[in-house]
């Protein structure tokens, strides 16, 4: 995420979300957020998950994240899915990418509970 803004500005950003979720977000909403597997200093934004966690009150939250096929290791980040299969498949015309054929991303869900 920091790619793409300043440090600041995804601060803000992290702190006026969590703010939202406390203050005006209804109770059984859900919030899914995924990025890559990887720390911020490796161009992931996993922490910035964590601190937005940090900030919520009145919300359960797991940690989730999908066992890497690509890699022979991966980060444990919370529960592993048991299966990261694609649920649709890469279209024919991204082959030539050579993109993965499974999911190997972290996750946080957070479910609103007052």
């Amino acid at each position: 995420m920091e790619k793409h803004c300043d440090s600041v500005r995804l601060h803000e950003f992290i702190s006026k979300l969590a703010t939202f979720v406390n203050d005006a977000m209804r109770k059984n909403t859900y919030i899914v957020l995924n990025d890559i597997n990887l720390s911020t200093q490796m161009g992931g934004g996993r922490e910035l998950f964590d601190e937005l966690a940090d900030q919520i009150n009145n919300a359960n939250k797991r940690r989730l994240h999908f066992k890497n096929n690509n890699k022979p290791n991966h980060y444990n980040y919370g529960e592993e899915y048991k299966d990261n299969s694609l649920i649709v498949a890469n279209p024919q015309f991204v082959n030539e990418y050579n993109p993965y054929d499974s999911c190997a991303s972290a996750q946080m869900i957070i479910k609103k509970v007052k």
